[in-house]
Formats: C-alpha cells, structure tokens, sequence
C-alpha cells in the first residue's frame, strides 16, 4: 500500500487533487485490491484491517472506495479435542469425589445442571435453593435460572454438611467468591485420574456441554439461548453445531 500510504499522508483525496485524476478510482481501487489480497493470509485478523480501513475512508470522504468483507463461513462443528462428551462430565465428577474434592464435585454438577458461566456462581446461594431459582446479574443483564430438584437436593445436603446456612454455596474458607483460575486448576487436576483429555477440561466446557445437552432435549433455540443469557442467537448456535452435524450424519446414507 505504499501509493495509498503517501496519499494517505496528504491531507485526504481532495485535498490532493485526486479529483482531478480521471481514472483517481480505479487507481484506490487496484490498491485497496491488492491490499485485501494480502490479508487473505491474515486470516482472524483479515476483516478487522479492512473495517479499519474503511472508516479511514469514510471519514476523508471516499465512501464509494470501502472494500468488501471476507464472508467466513460457520464451522459445523466445533474441534473434537475440545468436546466434552456427557461420559467424560460423569467420570470428572466421580474423580472428584474419589479424592474428596466435595467442593469440586459439586461445582461440576452446578455448572452441568445449570449451564451457568463460572464467574455466575456466586448466585447460586442458600437464599436460591430455597426459592428454587437463581437471580443471575450479568454484563447489565438479568436472568432467572430455576434449579433442578436434583441439583437442590445436592446442594441442601452440601450445605448441611459444610455448615452453610446463608449467601453463596461456592466460596474461600475465608469467604470470598472462589476464583475463576482456582477452579480451571482443580478441574486440571481430575485429568489423569478421569481418563479425560486436558484440553476438554475447562468451566466453559460444562456450559457447552449443558447446551447442547438441553438442545438435543428441547429443541428450542430460542428458549436456550434465552438461558444462557446470549444476546444474539449467532453465539447459541455455536454450542450446538455439533449435535447438529452428528444429526445430519446420521440422514447421511450407509
């Protein structure tokens, strides 16, 4: 882009005098041409330099120079190495139990019942069991999550034996919400005895795995996305492109 650059560095298009070049257009054209070419190896990043790009040329004037976005298709499913399957959910929480990681054990049942983000745990309180919903406040937003009698009647038993009678179920001994990065380690931590590859074993994981189990379920989009508190549909379907593919595959003739 070194023509564009020293035109660039003029004080804009008309200013210059590109007005008075006949063929000013095609000349931008051919450079922004070559330029876009070039991000085609930039991949992630590609779409953001030409955005950048174009409101550089907006704001001189030169709207009719934008160049167009790379059109990036939707995976259909998402890196096998990352999908947590609901076998590997069950062997990471009796792994947890065998080492009498209780704790642990019962965050993974609250996030894989719930489908709650780990920095959402601090709702789930004693005040919620009893009401039998959960008031998430997130990113300016609220949503009510009602709580499995399952999960309730775990969670009743853990905080009898916990002692924990008020507030958040999950926190320190010194009683501060658990951080995110505590529990990526101790969830690490069950790998090797659970049989489950590290890269599977996250929190957000479990939200994954939640999702997708509740779309193969209900079949309800809408509701689901509603549920995890997902502003656009766009991000839902992320969860469930692959129990839509294992779907289609399974139309697919022998």
């Amino acid at each position: 882009m070194n023509e564009l650059d020293q035109k660039r560095n003029s004080d804009g298009a008309r200013e210059f005098g590109w007005e008075r070049e006949p063929e000013w257009r095609t000349k931008v054209g051919d450079i922004l041409g070559e330029y876009r070419l070039h991000l085609v190896s930039q991949e992630k990043s590609a779409n953001s330099m030409l955005m950048a790009v174009n409101h550089y040329l907006k704001y001189k004037g030169l709207e009719e120079c934008r160049v167009s976005a790379f059109r990036q298709q939707r995976k259909i499913f998402s890196e096998e190495s990352r999908q947590l399957s609901r076998k590997e959910y069950e062997r990471l929480v009796l792994e947890a139990r065998k080492r009498g990681m209780v704790q642990m054990e019962h965050i993974l049942q609250t996030i894989g019942m719930t489908g709650i983000r780990v920095g959402e745990l601090a709702f789930i309180t004693v005040e919620a069991l009893k009401q039998k919903a959960a008031r998430i406040h997130f990113k300016n937003k609220e949503r009510v999550i009602l709580l499995p009698k399952s999960l309730r009647v775990l969670l009743e038993a853990y905080c009898r034996r916990e002692n924990i009678r008020h507030g958040s179920i999950f926190i320190t001994q010194g009683g501060k919400a658990l951080d995110r990065r505590t529990i990526w380690f101790q969830m690490k931590k069950l790998c090797q005895g659970a049989g489950v590859l590290a890269s599977k074993v996250f929190p957000h994981n479990l939200r994954h795995l939640f999702a997708r189990c509740y779309y193969e379920k209900e079949k309800d989009l809408v509701r689901l996305a509603d549920y995890l508190g997902h502003s656009s549909l766009e991000t839902t379907r992320r969860y469930y492109d692959k129990q839509v593919f294992m779907e289609r595959k399974k139309l697919l003739p022998v």
